[in-house]
């Protein structure tokens, strides 16, 4: 029970952190919404002909809750990590009575809401404003949304072992994740047709 209430602490502290700093809260947090945001409105009626002519919402979608669990569990507990170390913090908690499982496992759970919060968030504005619908299979899109969680969770973890000391850590999150999400074909190359079109739509005539 003492070590569960370290945990619970710890988990609230850490969602503390989060929210009180600023680059956290856009780069993770933000970000995907405004490029749900941006891409769906952009793309607003447009289908994707390669995968049956499915609305380009309805394929962007999904791939925005994805990449939010990816966001929350990879690229902010890597980045974060990575900052404790070279400031030092990391060093000054092993001399606490906290114990590294708890304090890990405070930054792994706080990851975890993040990533439940953006995925409710994400998946409610697609299906309210861009008429996004899901098949009802909710088991399932629950056990592969919290497995994808841990598993990123751990890659998060490994990505801080390739940075030294100077810093060089933070970019390698950042510039990983658009790989790990799978943004390329999503973003790059069925919807940048359609955004192009949406854009020539938007267009006055001459």
């Amino acid at each position: 029970m003492r070590t569960l209430a370290l945990l619970a602490h710890q988990v609230r502290y850490e969602q503390k952190l989060y929210w009180r700093s600023p680059s956290s809260a856009v780069f993770t947090f933000a970000f995907p919404i405004l490029l749900l945001v941006i891409f769906a409105t952009l793309n607003q009626g447009a289908t994707i002909a390669s995968l049956g002519g499915i609305s380009y919402n309805q394929y962007y979608v999904p791939g925005i809750v994805a990449f939010s669990v990816i966001s929350a569990c990879y690229t902010n507990l890597a980045i974060s990590l990575c900052f404790r170390r070279d400031a030092g913090t990391l060093k000054r908690i092993r001399g606490t009575p906290l114990p590294p499982a708890v304090f890990m496992a405070g930054a792994i759970g706080s990851s975890l809401v993040v990533s439940l919060l953006l995925v409710v968030l994400t998946t409610a504005v697609g299906m309210l404003f861009y008429g996004v619908t899901f098949p009802g299979r909710w088991g399932a899109l629950g056990l592969t949304l919290a497995v994808g969680a841990f598993c990123f969770c751990g890659l998060g973890l490994a990505m801080t072992t390739l940075s030294g000391p100077d810093r060089r850590g933070a970019p390698l999150p950042l510039g990983t994740a658009a790989k790990l999400a799978g943004v390329r074909p999503s973003l790059l190359n069925n919807g940048r047709g359609a955004t192009l079109s949406a854009v020539k739509k938007s267009r006055p005539d001459p």
